[in-house]
């Protein structure tokens, strides 16, 4: 194989490897990005479950400890003493409990008592100092008519009630600035089990939101907290918040319609407007449900497919350039190989001066031929040709002279041949040609052509054609059971005879 021919095979190797293995680096690197993409989402969705799980949480046990704090001063013997014997030191020891916990609990607005028919007895607010006071008796007021005292007076008396998440109302008119609040109360029992008043407290609904939205700041979500209606108790734009209260016109259920009503107790949906997951609470005893729900933006999603995207990308664009070299190494370390061992194994069956096949391979390939011939009962010839006057022509002329005698012969040879035929150097000057399905006299025929063009080679070459000759034999194969040997022997022993005579021709 020449050297321009080995490059054109490496160089088309190194490309059907190169391809091959950038085609399995895509493969890999799509089924990567599947990968990653699928497992983002399953993380995703987890950390959102996880972080709706957390709010639900804190905002139980936020719940809990107004819920601990009520149950508390509801069962006072204090509280009962001032609601049923009104007095100085009643008031001053109820007056002590609820300002311990406010000084304990930041989360409370004020704390109230309330007697059976609905007027307040003690009342403790925050004022604008954020210090808490006890509200003089002039200023005391009735609360009969409002949702909060009718409700928890139609309850069990071992429960409490929980009102709606709105705004704090005084005097007929909303507060302001607007205070989100939550309304605990529960009954206050006399010894005999009477129901002798009910205890109050305002939770700050600002402190819980407050309180969630911390967790959700550091996730870059978007929070609603809604109440069973589809309206913003909580929003990051305050203006979307309790609209229920006022017009009516802003609320998550006219916002995202097709979200709302396909929320149930807890779930996802994802639509092209992103992803919304979500779980509810229901308080104890009120008449409400909240909606906690995270959303997240399409473009956030994209943001993080892109990441991984151009992660995948710098990679290939390192990868690519690396695989492509490995794969012209690979290449060409496989031509080469290959090369090398094709060399060897023509060189294991070829004579190194002429290109033609050497002795052992010539034996090889005539014993093959017999074999088949023995079967199937072809024509098979092999002519034995002794090259004349080599020793002449290296003493005479030199080594070189004599190295384009045997040279020539072979290539006269090739000329002269058949495609199927073999032709072989079996010593210094002597050659072996196999002719399958050739009968002798076209044997014949074609060593006589073979001798013809050698002689003219050597009037072309050297000057004297006379010098430029051979002696050979031929001999047919005889199928009545000759052995290799004898087949050889026979067409060995005409050549001599040939040369012995001097003659040019010779069979049998």
């Amino acid at each position: 194989m020449e050297q321009s021919e080995l490059e054109k095979r490496i160089t088309n190797r190194s490309l059907l490897y190169s391809a091959c293995l950038l085609t399995l680096l895509f493969i890999t690197a799509w089924a990567v990005y599947i990968f990653a993409k699928r497992s983002m989402m399953e993380h995703f969705d987890q950390d959102q479950y996880g972080l709706l799980n957390v709010l639900i949480k804190e905002t139980e046990d936020s719940l809990k400890e107004v819920q601990d704090d009520l149950f508390y001063l509801s069962e006072s013997p204090f509280s009962q003493d001032v609601l049923e014997h009104y007095n100085p030191d009643s008031e001053k020891m109820v007056s002590g409990l609820i300002f311990s916990m406010l000084n304990y609990q930041e989360f409370y607005d004020h704390i109230r008592l309330l007697d059976a028919t609905g007027k307040e007895v003690i009342r403790i607010n925050y004022d604008e100092d954020l210090n808490h006071h006890l509200v003089e008796q002039n200023l005391l007021q009735d609360k009969s008519d409002k949702y909060y005292f009718t409700r928890t007076m139609e309850i069990d008396d071992r429960q409490y009630y929980m009102s709606h998440f709105d705004l704090n109302v005084e005097m007929g008119e909303i507060e302001t600035p607007h205070k989100p609040v939550i309304r605990f109360a529960r009954k206050v029992l006399d010894e005999d089990g009477n129901v002798s008043g009910i205890g109050i407290f305002n939770y700050k609904g600002q402190f819980l939101t407050d309180k969630l939205r911390k967790y959700v700041d550091e996730r870059s979500n978007h929070f609603y907290l809604i109440n069973e209606e589809g309206y913003y108790l909580y929003n990051k734009d305050s203006s979307k918040t309790f609209s229920f209260l006022f017009d009516g016109s802003q609320s998550f259920a006219t916002e995202y319609p097709q979200i709302w009503k396909a929320m149930e107790k807890s779930g996802e949906v994802v639509s092209k407007r992103g992803y919304f997951y979500y779980d509810t609470l229901n308080g104890s005893h009120s008449d409400n449900k909240w909606y906690f729900v995270l959303h997240t933006d399409p473009e956030q999603i994209a943001r993080n497919e892109r990441t991984y995207k151009q992660l995948i990308a710098i990679s290939l664009i390192i990868i690519s350039p690396l695989l492509v070299l490995f794969a012209s190494l690979l290449a060409r370390s496989h031509e080469k190989n290959h090369w090398y061992l094709a060399e060897l194994e023509r060189l294991a069956q070829r004579d190194g001066l002429t290109g033609l096949y050497n002795m052992r391979e010539a034996m090889n390939r005539l014993e093959y031929t017999i074999s088949l011939v023995k079967r199937t009962s072809q024509d098979l010839s092999i002519a034995f040709i002794d090259v004349n006057n080599l020793k002449f022509f290296n003493d005479s002329y030199g080594h070189h002279m004599g190295d384009t005698l045997i040279r020539e012969a072979s290539q006269s040879i090739r000329d002269n041949i058949r495609s199927s035929d073999t032709a072989a150097r079996i010593g210094g000057d002597e050659f072996l040609i196999i002719f399958p399905e050739c009968p002798l006299n076209e044997a014949e025929a074609i060593v006589e052509k073979i001798y013809h063009t050698f002689f003219e080679r050597g009037r072309e070459i050297h000057g004297r054609g006379e010098e430029w000759t051979f002696c050979w034999g031929c001999a047919a194969f005889d199928n009545q059971g000759e052995t290799l040997n004898e087949f050889i022997s026979r067409a060995d022993k005409i050549m001599y005879e040939s040369k012995k005579h001097k003659y040019k021709l010779g069979n049998r």
